[in-house]
């Protein structure tokens, strides 16, 4: 899901290189190690930290209708401001 690339001697950069999705993973722990060269060994000590990633949520999901398509009917003399319906939807976001 990320990938992190040296920006030479004393930075790096994590880019993200897939899809998040809220819904099936809200959060990523990273685990990132410095090292002074090559691999690491007592002649070449590292660092590492712990990067944790949160995903925020996204309004992505379309609402729902409870009851999708509906059918009504309103009198003709029915007065002016009158609640001819209510209607009600859900979104899992």
């Amino acid at each position: 899901m990320f990938e992190v690339v040296a920006d030479g001697f004393e930075a790096g950069t994590i880019f993200l290189v897939g899809e998040l999705d809220y819904e099936l993973e809200r959060e990523y722990v990273l685990q990132v190690c410095a090292s002074n060269e090559g691999e690491p060994t007592s002649a070449h000590p590292t660092a590492t930290q712990t990067v944790t990633v949160s995903v925020t949520d996204e309004n992505d999901n379309s609402p729902s209708c409870t009851i999708c398509p509906f059918h009504m009917s309103v009198d003709e003399n029915s007065g002016t401001g009158m609640a001819a319906y209510m209607h009600s939807a859900y979104s899992v976001n």
